[in-house]
């Protein structure tokens, strides 16, 4: 059985986060490029019982995403994240967050 709350049918790695590409394929290297201003990231959250659990879902996703957006994709390194996101640790870990914990 799965220590996952209910809500999550499918577990998504914060490296898939991480190498998502907001520009769509066809427009990349495009004048149509500029158009595209942002991300969102998706929380459905009727299965979550209250904000600790969506907090729980959120990060360190959020974190993921947020660097995917303010950067370009050919910048992106995900081991360096990895090393930049156990600061960002800390500081949900100073606030209180409940945040899914990393994998091992």
């Amino acid at each position: 059985m799965s220590k996952e709350p209910l809500g999550q049918p499918h577990y998504l790695p914060l490296s898939t986060v991480y190498s998502y590409d907001p520009v769509p394929g066809q427009l990349r290297g495009q004048e149509g490029e500029k158009y595209i201003l942002g991300a969102q990231g998706q929380l459905w959250s009727e299965y979550m019982k209250g904000p600790t659990q969506v907090e729980y879902f959120a990060f360190p996703r959020l974190c993921a995403l947020a660097e995917v957006v303010w950067s370009r994709q050919d910048g992106r390194n995900f081991d360096n994240f990895m090393v930049r996101l156990k600061e960002h640790i800390q500081r949900l870990q100073q606030l209180k967050v409940n945040f899914r914990p990393l994998d091992s």
